[in-house]
């Protein structure tokens, strides 16, 4: 699998499927996240994309394949 088709593949599971199950798949526990607002690691992804999908729980987003 390509990089691209990875972070596709993360996209299309995480964004469009709301589905954080395997994070491990697409991040190490040491994810070092860019946005302020979002604490680092898996965990900190998770608990930001679990309160945006409650916010938004029909969010998808397009790809840009």
């Amino acid at each position: 699998m390509t990089n691209k088709e990875l972070v596709l593949e993360f996209y299309d599971k995480v964004f469009n499927g709301h589905d954080l199950s395997d994070l491990g798949r697409y991040m190490r526990e040491g994810y070092r996240q860019h946005s302020p607002e979002v604490a680092d690691g898996r965990e900190g992804f998770r608990a930001f994309a679990e309160g945006f999908f409650r916010l938004d729980p029909h969010l998808t987003i397009m790809s840009v394949a």
